[in-house]
């Protein structure tokens, strides 16, 4: 240990001389990593000083601060989080400094140390918070995200009821949204993010008014900020705060006029995909009003059934090939499209032969939306759901059956997945068990384990199987024979192998 103090003793008077301090941080760095305890990093910390190491980044020379930070980052984060709150004022400093690096480094120690309720409190003091807030507009993204983190896991604690804090919070928020189209837009995704955690943090929110000029943003010409502004409207459907507000702020209605000035905006494809993505979410809220929906949206079914043609932007056409799965999964929303009869058939022909003859990922996405159209959910069972799944499966081909099983059995994963998920989703119904009695070989098929060599395509088979198990009308459709090879392969479960019994004979 003597010698090990003579080699700190030697690198400290070197940085105290600042000579060859460049070196000395890489030898300090490279003993802090072969250091194997807590304690030991904490005692060569203490040892050489880390106001003599925090000096050392007052420096404009971006190796030195690589490597005063990589050494500040292992004393710093050996040290319980009641230690290093007293070094509250290097952090703050570091706050300030022009190098990313040396922000980062400040940054990230708090976010890996903020289970303690102590580094908390003092995340929340007035200066500190502030200079965190002003990070947000930092052009450094990693800083900016380290920051919201931040945000997001204090943003809840009880200080926030703090009436000061909150207004100085607001008015650093709103002078950063001046900076730039990027900054502004973090903000606005910061005040979603916190939308979704309720308490204090969606009190703070909802009275700032950031959503209300969130929304605003539909209304400027820029077409690019608009789609933003949509991909953010889409964040807040994902907790019942934000529902409400958007359901407040009629924010259907805009989106809708959105997708109508689209059509005549030679740019207007950029932001298409995120409203179909919009009304496709809103379509599946509890308790939404599907036919309401379409009925007082006109342009967004029309758009749906018209991209559905056309996989030139791929963008709109998988969106609209998604948006049209999710409205035929439900029976609001089915309704909705008896209304445009010529228009669906039409748009389902136009899927099956996308199944039947197309590149891999054009399949890939029809296979998936056709499975969301024919799937049954368990509160809608029903005859005249099973007659309108069956309607759907048959206009999409005349084949549609084998043209599915050709996809079930290619060795490319994705399109196998996809073609086995359509699959099980026809096994409830009585009319899908005929279509897969009939067809040659499927129950071979089905039964045989061989076929499968992965974890996900032995769990979809065995899915079909269990429902087919499960089925009150599959015995009649398979036969009894059939019906008990389903039963136990369902009762050995999706991974079953069948050991070799052969013993050798020693003769």
């Amino acid at each position: 240990m003597a010698g090990m103090r003579e080699h700190l003793s030697t690198m400290r008077l070197a940085l105290q001389a600042g000579e060859n301090v460049i070196p000395v941080l890489h030898n300090l760095n490279t003993l802090l990593e072969a250091t194997p305890s807590n304690a030991e990093v904490q005692e060569i910390g203490s040892f050489m000083s880390l106001q003599l190491l925090f000096g050392c980044l007052n420096s404009a020379d971006a190796e030195q601060l690589r490597a005063c930070c990589a050494v500040l980052g292992k004393i710093l984060s050996s040290l319980p989080a009641e230690n290093l709150c007293e070094h509250r004022l290097y952090i703050e400093l570091g706050l300030q400094h022009m190098s990313d690096d040396v922000n980062s480094l400040c940054l990230g120690l708090l976010r890996r140390k903020l289970s303690s309720e102590a580094i908390k409190s003092m995340i929340l003091s007035a200066t500190m918070f502030h200079l965190i807030t002003q990070t947000l507009g930092s052009e450094s993204l990693h800083c900016a995200k380290l920051a919201m983190e931040i945000f997001l896991e204090v943003a809840n604690s009880p200080e926030m009821l703090d009436v000061k804090l909150r207004q100085a919070l607001l008015m650093d928020l709103e002078g950063l949204m001046g900076k730039s189209d990027i900054v502004r837009y973090r903000v606005y995704e910061l005040a979603v993010r916190m939308t979704s955690l309720g308490g204090e943090a969606t009190t703070f929110v909802q009275s700032s008014g950031l959503l209300q000029k969130l929304v605003g943003e539909l209304d400027l010409e820029d077409i690019l900020v608009k789609m933003n502004c949509v991909e953010l409207l889409l964040l807040l459907l994902e907790s019942q705060d934000g529902v409400q507000f958007l359901e407040a702020s009629e924010v259907l209605g805009k989106l809708h006029s959105l997708l109508l000035s689209a059509q005549q905006d030679p740019f207007g494809s950029v932001v298409i995909p995120g409203v179909l993505k919009y009304f496709g979410h809103v379509a599946l809220l509890e308790g939404a009003d599907v036919a309401a929906i379409c009925s007082q949206n006109p342009e967004f079914l029309r758009t749906v059934l018209a991209a559905v043609h056309s996989p030139q932007d791929d963008t709109v056409w998988g969106m609209a090939v998604d948006t049209f799965g999710v409205l035929g999964s439900t029976e609001a929303g089915r309704r909705s499209l008896e209304l445009h009869r010529s228009e669906t058939t039409a748009a389902l022909k136009r899927l099956g032969s996308f199944i039947a003859d197309s590149r891999s990922e054009l399949r890939i996405r029809c296979l998936e939306a056709v499975a969301m159209l024919v799937s049954c959910r368990e509160e809608e069972h029903g005859d005249w759901k099973a007659s309108k799944s069956r309607e759907i499966f048959h206009a999409l081909h005349p084949q549609i059956f084998q043209v599915v099983m050709k996809a079930a059995k290619q060795p490319f994963e994705d399109l196998h997945v996809a073609g086995l998920k359509l699959v099980s989703s026809l096994a409830p119904f009585e009319w899908g068990q005929r279509e897969m009695q009939s067809h040659p070989g499927f129950l071979e098929y089905l039964l045989d384990r061989q076929t499968e060599s992965d974890k996900t395509g032995k769990e979809l088979k065995y899915e079909i199987v269990h429902r087919l198990a499960g089925s009150s009308t599959a015995e009649g459709v398979f036969g009894s024979p059939s019906y008990l090879k389903l039963r136990k392969y369902d009762r050995e479960g999706p991974f079953f192998y069948a050991a070799d019994t052969t013993v050798a004979l020693e003769i």
